[in-house]
C-alpha cells in the first residue's frame, strides 16, 4: 500500500507541475519543475517506500517512450540522416566511453580505468525526452531535431551495452575487443529484428481486426500500448537488446500500422491515449530524478574529497561538450552540408543526459570499486547538462536565421494544394452523378463545398508563406480557429443552460468540436482543415 501511495503522490506531482508551468508568471522549463517536486516528495519521505529498479525502469518507462518516438520518427528523414545518426549513436558513444574513461582515471587515479569507462558509458547516451521538453517551444530547426531524436533512439542501446562490457572488464580484469564487437552486433541486430517482427505482426493483427469490423478504439489502443512491452520482454528473454527491440517495433508499426480509411477513429483514439501516456511517463521520469537527487548528492562519496565534488563534475562536463562538439563538426563536414557555429553549439548543448544515464549508473554492481563516486559524478553531470541546456539553448536559438520556406513546408504546401484539387475534382464528378437524382439540392450543397475548396486553393496560391514567415501562417490560423471554437463552446453550454438542447445533443455537438480541437493540439503546429 505504501508503494501505491507513493505512485499516486508522484502522479499528482506530474499533474500539478503542468498547471504550475502553464500558469506561472515567468517561463520555467517543465522538467525542472518536476525535478523540484521530486525533491520535495523525497524530503517528505516518499522515496523510502519506492525502491528503484533499473530493470523495471527500462521496461516500464524507456520501452514505451522509445517506441512512441520511433513510431513518430519520419522514416525518410531517419534514412536520409542514417550515416550521421549512426556516427553519433555508435562512433561518438565509443569515443566517449574510451576518452572519458582515461580522462576520469587521470582526474581520480584511485578509480580503476574500467570503472571510469563505465562512467563514460553511463554518460554516453543522450535523452531525447529531455531535449524535446526543453527545446520544444524554442523553434529548433526541424532537421536538427530529427537528428537528435534519431541519435537518442539508438545510443541508449549502445551506451547500455558498452556499460555491460565495461563492468565485465572491471570484474574480470581483461577486455577482448573482438568479442566485444561481436557481442555488440548480435545484441543490436537481434533486438532490432525481434522488434521489427513484433511491430509488423501487431500492425497486421490490427488491420485484420479492423477489416472484420472490430472497431473498438479502446481495444485497439490497448493493443498498441502492449507492443513495446512485448518486444522488450521477448528480446530480453533471448538475451538481445530490449531497448532496440522497442525502437524496431516502433519503426515497423509506423510502416505497417493503421493506414486505412476506416481506421480514422481508431487512430484518433490511439493517439490521444499515447499522448496521455507519454506526458505521464515523461513527467514521472523527471520526478524520479528529483527523488534520487538528495540521496545521491547529499554527501561526499568515498574516493573524493570536498573540493573534488565541485570541480570534477564541471571538468567532466567540459570534456563531454568538447568531445561532442568536435565529433559533431567532423560528422557534419563529412556527411551533411556546412552549417553555422550556432547549430553546432546547439547540437553540443542538446546532448542532454537524463534518466537513462541515472538508471544505468544505479544498476552498477554494489561490489564495484568506486561505485559511490561514479554515481555521484554521473548524477551531478546529468543535472548540469539539464541546466546548461535550459539556459543555453534559448540564447543560441534566439533569432536563428532559417530559410523562408524550407523543404518540409514546401512539401506540405504542395501536398495541401494537390489534396484540395483532388477534392474539388471528386466533388464535381459526384455532383454530376447525383444531379439527375437529387436535382437542385446537389447544386446548392455542392457549390457551397466547392467555394470552400476554391477559397483554400486561392489562399495557397495568392499569398506565399514567405510573407508571414515560416510557420507563422499556421500559428495565426490556429489562434483564429481556437477563438471560434471557444465561442462555439460557450454558446453550446448556454443553449443547454437555457434548456434549448438536451444532454444528448450537447454530447454529440461537443464531440464534433473536440475533434476540431484535436487537430489544433498537435505537438508542432495546428493543421488547417482540408475540407
Amino acid at each position: 500500500m505504501a508503494v501505491a501511495h507513493a505512485v499516486l503522490w508522484m502522479l499528482l506531482a506530474v499533474a500539478v507541475s503542468d498547471m504550475v508551468e502553464r500558469t506561472a508568471p515567468f517561463r520555467f522549463p517543465l522538467p525542472f519543475i518536476q525535478i523540484l517536486f521530486g525533491v520535495l516528495l523525497d524530503l517528505a519521505g516518499i522515496s523510502m517506500h519506492l525502491p528503484f529498479s533499473p530493470e523495471l525502469f527500462f521496461l516500464v518507462f524507456l520501452a514505451p517512450l522509445l517506441f512512441a518516438d520511433a513510431e513518430r520518427m519520419p522514416r525518410r528523414e531517419l534514412f536520409a540522416l542514417r550515416r550521421t545518426i549512426v556516427g553519433l549513436a555508435v562512433g561518438l558513444v565509443a569515443v566517449t566511453v574510451v576518452g572519458m574513461g582515461y580522462f576520469v582515471d587521470w582526474l581520480a587515479p584511485s578509480i580503476p580505468v574500467a570503472v571510469c569507462c563505465a562512467l563514460g558509458a553511463v554518460l554516453a547516451p543522450t535523452d531525447a525526452v529531455a531535449v524535446s521538453a526543453l527545446a520544444g517551444s524554442l523553434g529548433m530547426p526541424t532537421r536538427l531535431m530529427h537528428l537528435l531524436r534519431g541519435e537518442a533512439l539508438l545510443n541508449d542501446a549502445s551506451g547500455v551495452m558498452a556499460l555491460h562490457l565495461a563492468v565485465a572488464a572491471a570484474a574480470s580484469g581483461r577486455f577482448d575487443t573482438g568479442q566485444a564487437v561481436l557481442s555488440f552486433l548480435s545484441l543490436s541486430l537481434g533486438g532490432l529484428a525481434i522488434g521489427a517482427v513484433v511491430g509488423w505482426l501487431s500492425a497486421k493483427i490490427g488491420s485484420w481486426l479492423s477489416s472484420r469490423n472490430y472497431e473498438d478504439p479502446s481495444g485497439q489502443a490497448l493493443l498498441s500500448l502492449s507492443i513495446p512491452f512485448v518486444a522488450f520482454a521477448l528480446a530480453e528473454q533471448v538475451h538481445v537488446s530490449g531497448i532496440l527491440a522497442a525502437v524496431g517495433a516502433g519503426v515497423a508499426f509506423n510502416a505497417f500500422g493503421l493506414t486505412k480509411e476506416r481506421d480514422t477513429l481508431l487512430r484518433l483514439h490511439a493517439r490521444g491515449v499515447w499522448r496521455t501516456i507519454e506526458f505521464t511517463l515523461n513527467g514521472l521520469i523527471f520526478v524520479l530524478l528529483g527523488l534520487e537527487l538528495p540521496q545521491r548528492l547529499g554527501h561526499v562519496p568515498e574516493g573524493l574529497n570536498f573540493s573534488q565534488v565541485f570541480y570534477f563534475p564541471l571538468a567532466i562536463l567540459g570534456m563531454l561538450y568538447l568531445t561532442r562538439l568536435v565529433w559533431c563538426w567532423v560528422s557534419v563536414r563529412l556527411t551533411m552540408r556546412e552549417v553555422s557555429w550556432r547549430i553546432l553549439a546547439a547540437m553540443s548543448l542538446a546532448g542532454v543526459r537524463g534518466t537513462v544515464s541515472l538508471a544505468a549508473v544505479l544498476s552498477l554492481p554494489s561490489e564495484l570499486p568506486g561505485r559511490d563516486a561514479v554515481i555521484f559524478l554521473a548524477t551531478a553531470v546529468i543535472l548540469l547538462t539539464l541546466f546548461f541546456a535550459a539556459v543555453g539553448l534559448p540564447l543560441i536559438l534566439r533569432g536563428l536565421d532559417s530559410p523562408p520556406l524550407d523543404r518540409f513546408e514546401r512539401e506540405e504546401r504542395a501536398a495541401r494544394e494537390a489534396l484540395l484539387k483532388e477534392a474539388e475534382r471528386a466533388l464535381a464528378e459526384e455532383m454530376e452523378r447525383l444531379r439527375e437524382e437529387e436535382g437542385d439540392s446537389v447544386e446548392f450543397i455542392g457549390n457551397r463545398l466547392r467555394e470552400i475548396y476554391q477559397y483554400r486553393l486561392s489562399k495557397l496560391a495568392d499569398r506565399p508563406v514567405d510573407e508571414l514567415g515560416p510557420g507563422r501562417e499556421h500559428r495565426l490560423e490556429k489562434q483564429l480557429r481556437k477563438a471560434a471554437l471557444m465561442a462555439q463552446r460557450k454558446l453550446l453550454y448556454a443553449l443547454l443552460k437555457r434548456g434549448e438542447i438536451n444532454d444528448s445533443t450537447l454530447t454529440r455537438l461537443e464531440r464534433e468540436l473536440d475533434l476540431q480541437q484535436a487537430s489544433l493540439e498537435t505537438p508542432d503546429k495546428g493543421v488547417p482543415q482540408l475540407h
